[in-house]
């Protein structure tokens, strides 16, 4: 049974409140993090377990992602991958297409009506939601 936690934490030059959909013995299968710098959600960032991680610029109004490479890519890098094969974030750079197949699929599989709302406010209607990220999450972490 897949369980959902929410997080904030501060650092020195931005804050990070995070939403994030854990499967059996902690493995995240979905995160959104939203992140302020100087007081400003500046990036809304969506990491799907599946397909990689995609961050929406709000200064920019723009995708920016990359696909997770595949199990050949990461063997290929050297002799020790090839044996203790490690994944990560491949060079592939998402196109627009597969910026929304992650973000819908991080989005399904959180189902948070409220949260899509933030999002959808943020991304589609262009919106300021600080107000409302903030507190969703006080509503959910305290």
């Amino acid at each position: 049974m897949n369980r959902i936690s929410y997080m904030t934490r501060n650092e020195l030059t931005k804050r990070v409140y995070t939403i994030q959909v854990l499967k059996e013995l902690g493995v995240t299968l979905a995160a959104v993090n939203f992140i302020f710098v100087k007081d400003e959600l500046n990036t809304i960032e969506f990491n799907s377990y599946k397909y990689g991680i995609t961050k929406y610029s709000l200064s920019e109004n723009k995708f920016y992602g990359n696909l997770w490479e595949s199990e050949n890519e990461a063997k290929a890098v050297s002799d020790l991958n090839y044996h203790y094969t490690s994944i990560g974030l491949g060079s592939v750079a998402t196109n627009n297409d597969l910026d929304l197949k992650i973000l819908n699929t991080v989005l399904e599989a959180i189902t948070d009506i409220d949260l899509n709302r933030i999002i959808e406010k943020a991304i589609d209607e262009k919106q300021n939601t600080e107000k409302e990220v903030e507190v969703y999450f006080n509503d959910k972490c305290f």
